[in-house]
């Protein structure tokens, strides 16, 4: 760039330019560098705004009193310049990003603003104004509260971290005793801010750095749960409202451990207890009860629903607050702070009661009332063991005594309704006393406060202004009064207290101070609340009274108003604003005492507990203090226990109205309001005034001596002075300290600029530097490695290459040698476990025969994978050798069952030999089918020559009986005929299998037509079975009848019918007639035969494919056959018939190929494969699907696991697994026990860090602890994986409630992350979850939150492969209630860890789940195919064998269909030749035979007696004969 400006950003990200050619640096764009996305310049200002509350804009025009603005949406507005003060703006403020906000260019309200918003939507929630903590609610679980994140605050020492409470609490205890001064976080801020969460956390921290002697921090984190159920409640601002404040005092011994507590309460909400607004709720504990409690409690209280009772039926359910697991809580809570049974259940009988009394009705009776629904009362009294008709008589009538003389008054329906609910929330405020003081006595006993050093903590309620202020506000507001005057102070205090003691010059700084206030409140005489007091005494005290007087002493304050439309109201100016309070209710409230009736009657509870509630309540003539009396007594002693203290500040801030995390919504008017009463504009007033920024010497001479590398030394302040006179600038803002250096934000902003240009000049020196030293270094460590591996190599042994191997992984390349080593390493592990296996092994072959399939797979895996490493060795080699005679075993058996299927007499008869050969015993099946088949086959062949000697087929002569003329002419006697019939009924009784025999047969067949044919003489049909056989799929032998009847039938044809014949043959695609009549015309002679003969080949082809396919079934023949008919158009019947069979046979071969690739249950199969049967299709495709049935019930769970895999279907993946893992742990998990893990750590070496009960706890490693772990449970040589796994522990103690830390669902989540991110470390997760579950004592709680958290754990990933039998056997042997988590865990090792995990709150949904229980062992599998119905095709089947299907009728003269005709389904004139093999002149005797089955098929006794018993030329009626 000619112009040299380049943009940079800082270590802390913000922008700055520098020009490397002037080498001048600014903060500001250069103009040069603008373009039109870019602010523009101008006279920049905050403009008030009502939605973002400030905005930036520009002065365009200032004409006649009015102001034109350009915001930077391009928008413009006008306004009057009156009365408006423009706060200046510099755009380059708005990308700064600081951690405090006195570290801003300006502080202004504005910027503090905007800054805010912009942190949040980082999520950086915590902002700090020099010792001034703001925390912004942020609406959801962030991880910042993980132990090991308390670790990293606990530990920071100097180093400067994000703001945090943890900060605040940790300079609180480490100022404890290095100041020798009590301490105080004083959290403040309105309903929804999150000052509950914040009080929660600090405790924590100082629960988790201190801890005690006794387990009382952990008393005090169990507290909360306890208070915040009776204390708390959902409002609109806030699911989990505190409404009362709190004071909690942690007491510390000497040592610095926390040895007690004590809780001071101020103003419960009482008038929450019988009235909240629709969409609010009361207390929580009446739901927690409700959902929580057990059957018998609910029972003995009378108690339902929550739908059942008024105090609490209009807000029942929240989005995210679980009662019954809340109830749990408590419950522990109880247990945990020492309460009796007896004393949970009357606080809930008190809590019943209220229920009950919020139901009672009244009705009116003359001037009074009276109970309508005497049930509910009495059930009230019954609970609260009151008189009915003492608590009815209370409710209704109220008595007064003037003088003496008492007088009962009856009340009205609306007065009794009033008495009711002043019984009912005076019940639950004694309880509530009752409850802190029980828990004080649980957290302070045998506390000696005199001993001791306090960190108090306030969680109290913020300033408060609503449409309609009261009583509680007015008290709310005064106690904000009393904490900002101590918060001004000590801000001013310690602001002008800093310079003094570095001993600078500044000015006096200027501060609010509300003294006027706090005296218009409370000084008597004339205070507000004084007034109210008197009021309380006058005969005819009112409201109106009150305000009068008010009005008449304060008109002419300064901070008192009388609204104008505003009768009964007046106004207060605070130091947050102006609040109208209505006088109304005023004195009510300031009396908050109940009838004297209501107070005797619970006194006389027969229930001690509910009698002494009432013990210090009004009496009699005895009256107590008013509520406001009361109250600003409280309120005194907390100031004055406060003012002995060191005070630190929070102030929580509620950034929208909606509950929605500020990095969406910010309600920027909202929060200006909330940081406005909390005073922080107040104390950057006051910082701003002096000088804002300050470094100790030390840090400021590190800081910025970049900037001078010549300045060297340890004497920090001449250093400091040295920096500042070398620098070029302006200085005058900086003054020098004693101990600091301080200055103001422009000095801050020039000074930072240049140390960003010498900071990067560094950086890019360093960064070089490095990387050359890394070079050099991983060159040496490569150098060195590679001679290691060398020399390692050379040994050849484990011991050597292992560690040598190992220790170049770090290394960041591979070179030749590591490659070798590792080999070699590989090699020499392969060769110690397959030597072992193979001798293990092979002794269990050794002179087997049939050895188990079993040892077999194993040792043909074992060999494979020698054969992978290229092993050598004795061993390995005659594994081998037994391994090769196992497969020429398995092939000669696979080629025995080939050869018998097909009986094929050679391969028998080789096969046998080889069996033989290899000692396959002769009792094998195989073996001996083989040898029967061949017996078969012997005899067969005398039926053959039985066959060729009666067709006289050469060399015999012709048979006694038979003459043939030369001219073809066949004269047969009845003997050759009956010898005929005899030979063949033998031959098929027998049953013809090899090819010669069913070529003989089929010769038989065919003259024994031919002669029946000719005695009728029908040489139609001579003719017919004449083209029959020549298209026949069997070789013809050579009888010489057959060649006579062909020249009988050639010699009756004449040329003209043989051209008619040719061409309608043609036309009919009728092949066999076709094939005829070009013999003929060759005969004759004649010319243009080719095109006849070209399409006779087609048609050949096409009906010995069809015949083929209708009698195998086969889908590829079928396929093939339709294709070869297409191509020239053919379409007669039998490739209709074929169409039909087609659609069946491919629907169930697509059923076939998604069962063999899904592999379905075992009965699916079977019925399939049935269907396939009973329609007779045969292929490879049904043979592989009858492999699958036949297979054994291991070999079938891994099919069927392949084929979910292949589909993805996971569920039954992990079904199959189970399966197969129960097969596992059916036979082997008796012997795998989980403590046996080999990666355990030995217990001593657990140990070796803990000095004291070292044998105790290394016995206890692998048993429920509620403390810390010293170290991984295994073996680890990572320091920082020890580390991890120690905070891990802490992590799932917080989430099981073992250990009260802050928010479990992020606690759950840092360990699901750690397991995610770190493979190494979940073995030691898992461990740690079993060893909690192991001997559990938490109770029911602890033990279901670790089940949660291993489901969660198994979602997320699964424990690394050594360990996954351990944990699985583990899980197992708690039984089947936790399938489930079996289940996840097979779920996990097939789908591999997550890539992420859930948020704390999907954390907290997703362990509140059910998860699956244990799947059934048959899951269904979801078949794309349709089911093929086969009745169609049986049908077919019929037709085809009865020759029913277009051309397998009759002949012209009236024949039965031949066996032939009924099995191949032939056309009348579908002669057609199997491919290829037709021979012009004997029409077929190159067949391929007919197959004898498909006789059978069709039902028929091929020896001519029919088994349906019918023979239509009348040889014989009967079965079986002639």
């Amino acid at each position: 760039m000619s112009h040299g400006w380049v943009e940079f950003r800082s270590a802390e990200g913000e922008v700055y330019y520098f020009n490397e050619q002037t080498q001048d640096t600014q903060w500001e764009k250069p103009a040069v560098m603008m373009d039109a996305t870019d602010t523009p310049a101008g006279d920049w200002c905050w403009m008030e705004d009502e939605q973002d509350a400030f905005v930036p804009a520009t002065i365009t025009v200032r004409s006649g009193g009015k102001i034109s603005y350009r915001m930077l949406n391009g928008e413009d507005r006008v306004r009057s310049e009156k009365g408006y003060d423009h706060i200046p703006l510099n755009m380059i403020s708005l990308q700064k990003d600081v951690d405090d906000l006195v570290r801003l260019d300006d502080m202004n309200s504005p910027l503090i603003l905007h800054t805010l918003k912009e942190r949040c939507k980082k999520d950086k929630i915590y902002t700090t104004v020099g010792t001034i903590l703001i925390s912004i609610n942020p609406y959801k679980m962030l991880p910042l509260y993980t132990p090991e994140v308390m670790e990293r605050y606990a530990k920071r020492g100097d180093t400067e971290m994000p703001p945090h409470p943890f900060i605040v609490a940790d300079d609180c205890y480490k100022a404890l005793f290095e100041e020798n001064q009590n301490q105080s976080i004083l959290v403040s801020g309105e309903s929804g801010a999150g000052k509950t969460e914040v009080t929660k956390v600090v405790l924590q921290f100082l629960a988790e750095v201190a801890g005690s002697a006794t387990g009382v921090e952990q008393r005090i984190l169990k507290a909360n749960p306890l208070l915040e159920a009776f204390g708390n409640a959902k409002t609109l601002r806030n699911n989990n409202s505190s409404r009362f404040g709190k004071w909690m005092e942690v007491h510390f011994n000497k040592k610095g451990q926390i040895c007690g507590a004590r809780i001071l309460s101020y103003l419960l909400e009482k008038s929450r207890v019988t009235f909240q607004s629709g969409a609010e709720r009361n207390y929580h504990i009446f739901y927690q009860l409700l959902a929580g409690g057990d059957a018998n409690l609910k029972r003995e209280l009378g108690l339902t629903k929550a739908e059942d009772y008024d105090f609490i039926n209009k807000c029942k359910k929240v989005e995210g607050i679980d009662d019954e697991e809340e109830f749990n809580q408590i419950m522990s809570s109880f247990q945990e702070l020492r309460f009796k049974k007896e004393e949970a259940f009357q606080l809930f009988r008190v809590v019943a009661g209220i229920l009950h009394l919020g139901n009672i009705k009244f009705t009116k009776q003359g001037e009074g009332s009276n109970v309508s629904n005497k049930n509910v009362l009495n059930k009230a009294a019954e609970v609260l063991k009151i008189s009915p008709q003492g608590l009815e008589k209370a409710l209704t009538n109220r008595k007064i005594t003037v003088r003496g003389e008492t007088t009962v008054i009856p009340l009205d329906v609306d007065a009794a309704l009033e008495a009711r609910d002043s019984l009912a929330k005076h019940l639950y405020g004694s309880m509530f006393d009752w409850l802190v003081k029980r828990v004080n006595q649980s957290l302070s006993d045998g506390l000696d406060t005199r001993q001791t050093r306090v960190i108090g903590v306030l969680d109290i309620f913020g300033f408060e202004i609503f449409e309609e202020n009261s009583f509680e506000q007015l008290c709310i507001n005064f106690t904000n009064e009393k904490l900002q005057q101590k918060f001004n102070q000590t801000t001013f205090k310690e602001e002008e207290g800093l310079y003094q003691r570095e001993k600078i010059k500044f000015k006096h700084i200027d501060f609010i101070d509300n003294q006027e206030v706090l005296d218009l409140i409370e000084l008597k005489p004339s205070g507000v609340m004084p007034l109210l007091d008197e009021e309380l005494k006058m005969p005819r005290r009112s409201d109106d009274n009150f305000l009068q007087k008010c009005i008449n002493k304060h008109s002419k304050h300064p901070r008192f108003k009388k609204p104008i439309k505003l009768a009964d109201a007046f106004s207060v100016l605070h130091y947050a604003g102006e609040v109208t309070y209505k006088a109304t209710g005023f004195l009510d409230k300031n009396k908050d005492q109940m009838y004297d009736e209501l107070i005797n009657l619970l006194v006389a509870s027969k229930d001690a507990f509910v009698s002494n509630l009432m013990s210090d309540a009004e009496t009699g003539g005895r009256k107590k203090a008013s509520l406001g009396t009361q109250f600003r007594g409280q309120l005194n002693a907390l100031m004055g226990t406060i003012n002995t203290t060191s005070p630190h500040y929070v102030r929580c801030i509620k950034p929208n109205e909606v509950k929605k995390p500020p990095s969406e919504v910010f309600d920027a008017p909202m929060s200006f309001r909330q940081l406005t009463y909390a005073g922080v504009f107040e104390a950057v007033s006051i910082r701003r005034q002096g000088y804002p920024f300050r470094l100790t010497h030390e840090r400021f001479y590190k800081r910025y001596r970049c900037l001078v590398p010549s300045i060297r030394g340890t004497n920090w302040l001449p250093q400091c002075k040295q920096l500042l006179q070398k620098i070029p600038g302006n200085w005058s803002d900086v003054q020098i300290g004693t101990t600091m250096i301080l200055y103001k934000s422009d000095v801050q902003r020039g000074l930072d600029l240049k140390r960003n240009i010498a900071v990067r000049k560094l950086l890019i020196r360093a960064q070089a530097l490095y990387r050359r030293y890394y070079a050099m270094q991983n060159y040496r460590l490569m150098n060195r490695s590679r001679t290691e591996c060398r020399q390692a190599i050379k040994t050849r042994t484990l011991a050597a290459i292992k560690p040598v191997v190992a220790k170049a992984a770090s290394l960041p390349f591979e070179f030749k040698e590591l490659k070798e080593a590792r080999r070699l390493e590989k090699y020499l592990l392969e060769e110690v476990r397959l030597d072992k296996l193979f001798k293990e092994l092979l002794p269990k072959l050794e002179g087997v025969l049939d050895p188990p399939k079993s040892i077999v797979d194993q040792l043909r895996k074992a060999v494979e994978d020698a054969d992978e490493v290229e092993l050598k060795g004795s061993m390995a080699n005659k594994a081998r050798e037994v391994m090769k005679e196992i497969k020429e075993k398995e092939e000669v058996m696979k080629a025995l069952e080939t050869a018998i299927k097909e009986s094929d007499e050679a391969t028998l008869t080789s096969q046998l030999a080889k069996a033989q050969k290899l000692r396959i015993k002769k009792t094998e099946s195989v073996v001996q089918r083989a040898e029967q088949e061949l017996s078969r086959i012997k005899e067969e062949k005398t039926h053959i020559q039985f066959l060729s000697k009666v067709l006289s087929v050469p060399p015999n002569n012709l048979y006694d009986g038979l003459y043939i003329s030369e001219t073809g002419e066949v004269s047969c006697g009845q003997g050759a005929q009956q010898a005929l019939q005899d030979t063949m009924a033998a031959a098929d009784a027998f049953g013809m299998k090899t090819k010669p025999g069913k070529a003989a047969y089929a010769s038989a067949d065919l003259v024994y037509r031919i002669r029946y044919a000719i005695s009728i003489d029908n040489w139609v049909d001579v003719e017919q079975l004449l083209v029959d056989a020549n298209a026949s799929v069997e070789e013809m032998l050579a009888a010489p009848e057959i060649k006579a009847a062909q020249d009988q039938v050639n010699l009756r044809k004449d040329i003209q019918q043989t051209i008619e014949n040719l061409q309608a043959a043609a036309q009919a695609f009728d092949g066999g007639q076709l094939a005829v009549h070009i013999n003929t015309a060759y005969h004759f002679e004649m010319q243009g035969i080719q095109p006849y003969e070209d399409l006779l080949y087609r048609i050949k082809e096409i009906v010995a494919a069809i015949q083929t396919s209708l009698a195998s079934k086969d889908i590829v023949q079928i396929e093939g056959a339709i294709n070869l008919a297409d191509q020239i158009g053919y379409n007669r019947d039998d490739y209709n018939t074929l169409q039909q069979v087609y659609v069946v046979v491919r629907g169930l071969v697509d059923e076939i190929k998604e069962h063999v690739s899904v592999v379905p249950e075992l009965p699916t199969m079977q019925e399939l494969l049935g269907r396939c049967k009973k329609a007779g299709v045969t292929g490879d495709d049904v043979n592989a699907l009858e492999e699958l049935t036949c297979m054994a019930s291991e070999d079938l769970l891994k099919a069927q696991i392949k084929g979910a895999t292949t589909c993805n279907d996971i569920d039954r993946i992990i079904t199959k697994t189970n399966a197969l893992k129960d097969m596992f742990f059916n036979s082997f998990g008796k012997d795998i026990k989980w403590f046996k893990y080999p990666g355990v750590r030995h217990p001593l070496e657990y140990a070796r860090s803990v000095v004291f009960g070292r044998e105790k706890l290394a016995k206890q490693m692998l048993v429920f602890q509620k403390s810390a772990i010293p170290s991984s449970l295994t073996t680890m040589e990572d320091k920082a994986l020890v580390k991890e796994s120690t905070r891990c522990f802490k992590n799932v103690l917080g989430w099981c409630g073992d250990k009260k830390i802050q928010y479990p669902a992020q606690l759950a989540r840092d360990v699901l992350e750690k397991g995610v991110r770190l493979p190494a470390l979940r073995n030691e997760i898992f461990l740690q979850i079993v060893k909690q579950l192991n001997q559990n004592k938490g109770g029911q709680e602890s033990q279901t939150k670790l089940w949660q958290l291993m489901r969660l754990c198994l979602f997320h990933f699964p424990p690394n492969a050594d360990f996954e039998n351990y944990l699985e056997a583990f899980i197992r042997s708690q039984g089947d209630a936790h399938r489930a988590s079996i289940n996840l865990l097979h779920e996990t090792q097939f789908k591999g860890a997550k890539t992420s995990v859930p948020t704390p709150e999907e954390v907290a949904t997703m362990a509140s789940q059910d998860y699956r229980q244990a799947r059934n062992s048959v899951v269904g599998v979801s078949l794309r195919s349709k089911r093929t119905s086969v009745g169609s095709l049986e049908q077919l089947n019929y037709q085809i064998q009865a020759g029913n299907y277009g051309g397998a009728g009759a002949g012209a003269g009236g024949a039965p269909p031949a066996a032939g005709q009924a099995a191949a389904g032939y056309d009348q004139g579908g002669y057609g030749q199997q491919g290829g093999g037709y021979d012009q002149g004997a029409y077929g005797q190159q067949q391929q035979g007919y197959d004898q089955q498909q006789y059978q098929q069709a039902g028929y006794d091929q020896g001519y007696g029919q088994q349906q018993g019918y023979d239509q030329g009348g040889y014989g009626q009967g079965q079986g004969g002639w």
